[in-house]
């Protein structure tokens, strides 16, 4: 977040309300918890597009150079290609 230009308090407040989060879980009906996630995004959270575009226009740059990732909407996966098996296990 840094990068963006986001930091001090800014970057403290958001830490704090992605971060030990208790979201009520419903396996069963009568099985209901609430357990401390590390990190999390309130679904319907007007943060979860933003944080969805940061997180992916930092893919490529954060990613193995021969790899090329292939990005639509919120869904990716990651081309890499080579000549040779021996080539593509050692990239």
């Amino acid at each position: 977040m840094f990068s963006y230009g986001i930091g001090g308090a800014g970057a403290h407040w958001l830490k704090t309300c992605l971060t030990n989060k208790k979201p009520k879980v419903n396996i069963l009906p009568q099985n209901q918890s609430k357990e401390t996630v590390e990190c999390c995004i309130p679904q319907g959270s007007i943060l979860r597009p933003l944080l969805l575009i940061t997180y992916r226009n930092d893919i490529p740059y954060d990613i193995n150079p021969y790899a090329k990732p292939v990005i639509y909407v919120d869904d990716m996966g990651v081309v890499i290609t080579a000549n040779y098996l021996n080539d593509l296990q050692t990239k």
